[in-house]
């Protein structure tokens, strides 16, 4: 188990609102030892229809508050960060002495070695535009067709906190099926946005239910969450069941955690609970201005450290010529 071992003591995790506390639950659960620290951004949600500057901008801020909490890793519980900016998180990281973990990577690498020929991913408009998780099947040589359909209707319906009334359960079952037939023949169907494990059991009822005649009987619901919880334990086999419920019934509130929110204090903490137990401490509030501040504070530190980078080239370039002999002062004999 990792928590027994070096490293991952405590974990920051980011998203532009509650979509990353699908993720925070899987880790929570899988390293109940360690600390964790979450920011949702709910203030500039939802990212699925921002520019990559803007992206890279709000990572910058993000990454850089949290490495004031002395961490070992952040997790980049939003597809959508990681699909534009997770360069942007790898240079803070680097600077600040944390790793950083995308949702991405490793379930193209779990997902290249199942024998699949179809794959279909749900994701935001952006990550689906940047073809993120094509590109990382590529690269573990996967040889199966992928499909990435951009979802914008479904972050909104789940950020609302609404999930469970009559009108809002209609429209998302309307979103849902519009988005699915897109996939159909597909043997598995990635999760690509952090939000919606909140709405998998939607999903695996139109799945097994309207949708049946348009799907393999086989097809497979994957959770990133799951499968990078699975990765950080160095586990082997990842068991996806039971699908997360809208209703994320069980509490961990035992484990230690600090919440931060941009915008609604009070929804996000009345989702949060629902998902992470009654027992949960305070979300605390954190304004756009310390964002703000955190980033310029990591562009001071990048700045500074590729200034001193430079100076230690500079330094090593004068060395070498002082001790070469110029062409002029040598004799021959």
């Amino acid at each position: 188990m990792i928590d027994s071992g070096p490293g991952y003591k405590r974990i920051g995790l980011f998203d532009s609102g509650v979509g990353g506390l699908s993720v925070l639950r899987q880790l929570a659960r899988a390293l109940p030892q360690a600390h964790f620290v979450y920011v949702g951004d709910t203030a500039r949600l939802p990212y699925g229809n921002r520019s990559r500057a803007e992206i890279g901008s709000y990572v910058q801020e993000i990454v850089g508050f949290l490495s004031d909490f002395r961490l070992d890793a952040v997790v980049m519980a939003c597809n959508t960060s990681a699909a534009l900016a997770q360069d942007v998180a790898f240079k803070c990281a680097r600077e600040a002495g944390f790793e950083v973990f995308t949702l991405i990577a490793p379930t193209a690498r779990h997902i290249g070695r199942l024998s699949l020929n179809r794959v279909g991913v749900l994701a935001t408009w952006a990550t689906a535009n940047s073809r993120a998780f094509r590109r990382a099947l590529e690269v573990v040589n996967f040889g199966g067709e992928v499909v990435e359909v951009g979802c914008p209707k479904l972050v909104p319906l789940i950020e609302s906190g609404r999930l469970g009334e009559a009108e809002i359960e209609i429209e998302l079952a309307l979103a849902l099926e519009e988005y699915l037939v897109q996939l159909a023949g597909a043997e598995a169907i990635v999760l690509g946005c952090t939000h919606y494990p909140f709405i998998a059991d939607r999903i695996e009822a139109l799945l097994r239910g309207p949708l049946k005649a348009s799907f393999p009987a086989s097809v497979a619901i994957l959770d990133p969450a799951v499968i990078l919880s699975s990765h950080l334990q160095g586990l082997a086999e990842i068991d996806f069941a039971p699908i997360i419920r809208s209703d994320c019934v069980g509490s961990l509130a035992e484990t230690r955690m600090e919440i931060f929110a941009t915008g609604d204090g009070e929804n996000f903490s009345r989702i949060a609970r629902v998902c992470l137990g009654e027992g949960l401490s305070a979300v605390k509030a954190l304004s756009l201005n310390q964002l703000a501040k955190a980033g310029l504070e990591a562009q001071s530190r990048q700045a500074i450290s590729c200034d001193t980078s430079a100076a230690d080239r500079s330094e090593r370039v004068l060395s070498v010529m002082i001790k070469t002999p110029m062409a002029a002062d040598i004799s021959f004999a």
